[in-house]
Protein backbone atom coordinates (compact mmCIF):
# COMPACT_ATOMS: atom_id res chain seq x y z
CA UNK A 1 0.00 0.00 0.00
CA UNK A 2 1.05 3.51 -0.83
CA UNK A 3 0.55 4.76 2.84
CA UNK A 4 3.38 1.91 4.20
CA UNK A 5 5.68 3.40 1.47
CA UNK A 6 5.59 6.99 2.33
CA UNK A 7 5.74 6.08 5.94
CA UNK A 8 9.28 3.96 4.89
CA UNK A 9 10.68 6.70 2.66
CA UNK A 10 9.78 9.28 5.34
CA UNK A 11 11.64 6.59 8.20
CA UNK A 12 14.63 5.34 6.25
CA UNK A 13 15.48 9.22 5.02
CA UNK A 14 14.30 11.29 8.26
CA UNK A 15 17.63 11.89 9.10
CA UNK A 16 18.08 13.73 5.45
CA UNK A 17 15.35 15.44 5.74
CA UNK A 18 15.94 16.47 9.13
CA UNK A 19 19.09 17.94 8.22
CA UNK A 20 17.45 20.17 5.24
CA UNK A 21 14.62 21.36 7.26
CA UNK A 22 17.42 22.19 10.54
CA UNK A 23 19.61 24.33 7.62
CA UNK A 24 16.43 25.61 6.26
CA UNK A 25 15.12 26.81 9.71
CA UNK A 26 18.56 28.74 10.80
CA UNK A 27 18.32 30.56 7.27
CA UNK A 28 15.31 31.26 6.50
CA UNK A 29 13.73 34.95 7.23
CA UNK A 30 10.99 33.71 8.80
CA UNK A 31 12.35 31.93 11.62
CA UNK A 32 15.30 33.93 12.69
CA UNK A 33 15.09 32.90 16.22
CA UNK A 34 16.28 29.62 15.16
CA UNK A 35 19.58 31.07 13.77
CA UNK A 36 20.47 30.96 17.03
CA UNK A 37 18.43 28.19 18.79
CA UNK A 38 19.91 25.06 19.65
CA UNK A 39 20.59 22.60 16.70
CA UNK A 40 20.84 19.32 18.40
CA UNK A 41 17.39 20.18 19.92
CA UNK A 42 15.72 21.25 16.85
CA UNK A 43 17.06 18.22 14.72
CA UNK A 44 15.53 15.81 17.77
CA UNK A 45 12.27 18.10 17.24
CA UNK A 46 11.92 17.32 13.74
CA UNK A 47 12.89 13.89 14.00
CA UNK A 48 10.37 13.12 16.82
CA UNK A 49 7.74 14.96 14.18
CA UNK A 50 8.79 12.40 11.38
CA UNK A 51 8.02 9.78 13.80
CA UNK A 52 4.86 11.20 15.19
CA UNK A 53 3.74 11.49 11.65
CA UNK A 54 4.57 7.70 10.28
CA UNK A 55 2.47 6.98 13.84
CA UNK A 56 -0.53 8.98 12.52
CA UNK A 57 -0.35 7.81 9.42
CA UNK A 58 -0.10 4.29 9.99
CA UNK A 59 -2.76 4.94 12.80
CA UNK A 60 -0.53 4.45 16.00
CA UNK A 61 -1.36 7.69 17.66
CA UNK A 62 -4.66 9.17 18.33
CA UNK A 63 -5.55 12.67 18.36
CA UNK A 64 -5.28 12.81 22.08
CA UNK A 65 -1.89 11.74 22.51
CA UNK A 66 -1.38 14.55 19.41
CA UNK A 67 -3.02 17.15 21.65
CA UNK A 68 -0.91 16.72 24.48
CA UNK A 69 2.97 16.21 23.18
CA UNK A 70 2.31 19.48 21.12
CA UNK A 71 0.48 21.84 24.30
CA UNK A 72 3.55 20.73 26.15
CA UNK A 73 5.62 21.73 23.13
CA UNK A 74 3.92 25.37 22.62
CA UNK A 75 4.18 25.73 26.49
CA UNK A 76 8.40 24.99 26.41
CA UNK A 77 8.57 27.69 23.02
CA UNK A 78 6.63 29.85 24.54
CA UNK A 79 8.92 29.65 27.95
CA UNK A 80 11.86 29.70 25.46
CA UNK A 81 10.70 32.90 24.38
CA UNK A 82 10.49 32.22 20.86
CA UNK A 83 7.81 33.82 18.80
CA UNK A 84 5.05 32.88 18.11
CA UNK A 85 4.63 32.97 14.14
CA UNK A 86 8.17 31.71 14.17
CA UNK A 87 7.01 28.70 15.88
CA UNK A 88 3.74 27.88 13.16
CA UNK A 89 6.75 28.94 10.24
CA UNK A 90 9.32 26.57 11.61
CA UNK A 91 6.75 23.56 11.42
CA UNK A 92 5.06 24.46 8.32
CA UNK A 93 8.44 24.29 7.02
CA UNK A 94 9.02 21.26 7.99
CA UNK A 95 5.60 20.07 6.39
CA UNK A 96 7.14 21.46 3.17
CA UNK A 97 10.43 19.71 3.37
CA UNK A 98 8.86 16.46 3.72
CA UNK A 99 6.98 16.97 0.18
CA UNK A 100 9.41 18.34 -1.40
CA UNK A 101 11.54 15.37 -0.43
CA UNK A 102 8.95 12.91 -1.11
CA UNK A 103 8.12 14.46 -4.25
CA UNK A 104 11.95 14.81 -5.95
CA UNK A 105 12.93 10.75 -4.92
CA UNK A 106 10.14 9.04 -7.64
CA UNK A 107 7.49 8.59 -5.14
CA UNK A 108 5.01 8.56 -7.68
CA UNK A 109 5.25 5.56 -10.31
CA UNK A 110 1.76 6.19 -12.30
CA UNK A 111 -1.64 7.93 -12.08
CA UNK A 112 -3.18 6.16 -9.49
CA UNK A 113 -0.52 6.57 -7.24
CA UNK A 114 -1.58 9.73 -7.58
CA UNK A 115 -4.90 9.42 -6.16
CA UNK A 116 -3.25 8.17 -3.21
CA UNK A 117 -1.04 10.16 -2.28
CA UNK A 118 -3.49 12.80 -2.49
CA UNK A 119 -5.16 11.17 0.84
CA UNK A 120 -1.80 10.73 2.30
CA UNK A 121 -1.67 14.40 1.66
CA UNK A 122 -4.87 14.96 3.79
CA UNK A 123 -3.63 12.90 6.35
CA UNK A 124 -0.38 15.12 6.51
CA UNK A 125 -2.36 18.10 6.22
CA UNK A 126 -4.60 16.95 9.20
CA UNK A 127 -1.66 16.11 11.06
CA UNK A 128 -0.10 19.34 10.82
CA UNK A 129 -3.06 21.58 11.48
CA UNK A 130 -3.19 19.74 14.76
CA UNK A 131 0.20 20.21 15.36
CA UNK A 132 0.26 23.45 14.54
CA UNK A 133 -2.66 23.90 16.26
CA UNK A 134 -2.25 22.95 20.15
CA UNK A 135 1.09 24.42 19.57
CA UNK A 136 -0.05 27.87 19.07
CA UNK A 137 -3.12 26.76 22.14
CA UNK A 138 0.05 25.73 24.48
CA UNK A 139 1.96 28.29 24.02
CA UNK A 140 -1.08 30.82 24.69
CA UNK A 141 -1.58 28.97 27.64
CA UNK A 142 1.66 29.28 29.14
CA UNK A 143 1.38 33.30 27.97
CA UNK A 144 -1.50 33.54 29.68
CA UNK A 145 0.03 32.29 32.59
CA UNK A 146 2.75 34.11 32.55
CA UNK A 147 0.76 37.23 32.52
CA UNK A 148 -1.63 36.35 35.47
CA UNK A 149 1.84 36.02 37.53
CA UNK A 150 2.87 39.43 37.01
CA UNK A 151 -0.85 40.76 37.59
CA UNK A 152 0.54 41.65 41.26
CA UNK A 153 3.01 43.75 39.67
CA UNK A 154 -0.61 46.11 38.01
CA UNK A 155 -1.86 47.71 41.23
CA UNK A 156 -5.89 47.42 41.34
CA UNK A 157 -7.19 51.03 41.18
Amino acid sequence: MISQKFVRLIADNAKEITNYWVKDISENITTPSYKEHDKDECFAYGMSILKELGDWIDNKKRATEIKEIYLKIGKERAKQNIPLEEVVSANLILKRHIWLYVLSHGFLSNAFELYQVLEINNQVVYFFDRLVFYLVYGYELETTAKIKGMEHLFGRD
